[in-house]
């Protein structure tokens, strides 16, 4: 029964060295990446699950459904900066999500803009202890329906938890609304690939646990011989 111990452990020590790292790959880290669930709350603003919404900028923030021609690129509904053509601006959207130190990440979107041609524009950075991710900013010109283009960046967490923001940092356009959709983030592949010192290490774990296994084969086989 030792020596069974022994080997779970042994099985148990080869995952926390990286065999296991593809844990969570292709996973969304996000949570209602796609806003499709939300409720309105006091004075029409919308209150969207798992997001932190702040409007101290001065304009509303809130959610559209996709069956109209604004559209969406995942789901029914669409995440809306500047909605009802206000002048108000500055509006973030934000998220926590659990993340490992060390780890590489790729954060993905859909942005676009709906209305006249005018340009609406979004700043978005990940911090954690410190900016992980830049500030990085997107612009678009509106368009009706909404044209969605995909955005990708990776970076590289340095705590257990990591914030996702997106800031709405349009200067004047008062008919044009940045529309948001379809966020998540993934581990990277990149962090499935072990250098040669962990591939050293996961080789001599695996043969100590081959022989555990083989010695408790040993002892059971002598056990029952006896018996």
């Amino acid at each position: 029964m030792k020596s069974s111990f022994r080997y779970l452990f042994l099985v148990t020590f080869i995952g926390s060295q990286g065999i296991l790292l593809v844990q969570a790959q292709g996973q969304n880290l996000i949570t209602n990446g796609s806003f499709e669930n939300f409720t309105i709350g006091a004075g029409g603003v919308h209150v969207i699950d798992d997001w932190v919404v702040d409007i101290s900028g001065g304009g509303p923030f809130g959610t559209i459904s996709g069956i109209d021609t604004r559209g969406a690129t995942d789901g029914t509904n669409a995440a809306v900066f500047n909605a009802g053509d206000s002048l108000g601006h500055n509006n973030t959207l934000s998220q926590t999500f659990t993340t490992s130190p060390g780890f590489i990440y790729q954060l993905d979107f859909d942005y676009g803009t709906f209305g006249f041609a005018e340009v609406a524009k979004v700043e978005v950075e990940v911090t954690g202890n410190a900016q992980v991710l830049a500030k990085q900013l997107i612009q678009d010109t509106g368009s009706n329906p909404t044209v969605f283009d995909p955005y990708t960046f990776t970076f590289t967490a340095d705590s257990a938890s990591s914030t996702i923001i997106f800031t709405d940092v349009t200067t004047s356009a008062p008919s044009a609304d940045g529309t948001l959709d379809n966020v998540s983030v993934t581990v990277s592949p990149t962090n499935v690939v072990p250098t040669l010192t962990e591939w050293g290490m996961i080789i001599l774990i695996l043969g100590l646990a081959g022989l555990a296994y083989l010695r408790v084969r040993k002892m059971n086989f002598a056990t029952a011989t006896a018996a």
